[in-house]
């Protein structure tokens, strides 16, 4: 899971190749591995409202068309854009991609099918039902503070590492400073 901001490039076809236009998504990415499912996907939640933003069920060998273009901006191609991640750290840049290349499915498509196959058998799925959400992190504008007693302990222990103290999440002037310094705006023109 890491802080970005999403990015595209505009179809070859239209002569937008090479600029990056922000895509105006930003929030927390999050790799996800359904081993049941055998799905890998992309998740990106509003980092506000926890709300799920965008979401991108990846292709078989993922990995190999996923690249790192400079330490903290990597891309990958789509049907008819190419997506680029601008993360606020090179450090979670460096784990997401490890991510990637550890977890993506990999083999020909057959070969993935076949295994589903296998598997899975002739199950008839439904829709998710009884959904709960059991880690939360947010703004309460009542007390003025973070609400940090539902996040896991590795986030706990990112957020330590990064130099975060209880007392700099209880104030909303530094809170909003630690924000904008995640999700500042970047000029790519140069990046690639």
């Amino acid at each position: 899971m890491a802080v970005v901001r999403l990015y595209n490039q505009g179809s070859h076809n239209a002569g937008q190749a090479g600029k990056w236009k922000f895509s105006k998504l930003q929030g927390v990415l999050c790799y996800i591995v359904d081993r049941k499912a055998r799905t890998r996907q992309l998740r990106l939640y509003d980092i506000n409202t926890q709300e799920l933003i965008f979401m991108l069920e990846t292709y078989i060998n993922f990995h190999e068309y996923y690249k790192e273009l400079n330490d903290n901006f990597h891309a990958f191609p789509l049907e008819k854009i190419i997506m680029g991640v601008e993360f606020a750290s090179v450090y979670d840049a460096s784990t997401f991609k490890k991510f990637v290349n550890n977890y993506s499915l990999k083999g020909s498509n057959q070969d993935v099918i076949d295994s589903e196959r296998l598997k899975m058998g002739k199950t008839n799925y439904t829709k998710p039902f009884s959904f709960e959400r059991k880690e939360h992190a947010g703004w309460n504008p009542n007390s003025q503070t973070f609400q940090l007693d539902q996040v896991p302990h590795e986030i706990k222990n990112l957020l330590k590492k990064a130099g975060f103290k209880k007392k700099h999440l209880k104030s909303k002037d530094m809170a909003l400073a630690i924000y904008e310094i995640l999700l500042r705006d970047i000029d790519l023109d140069n990046t690639a």
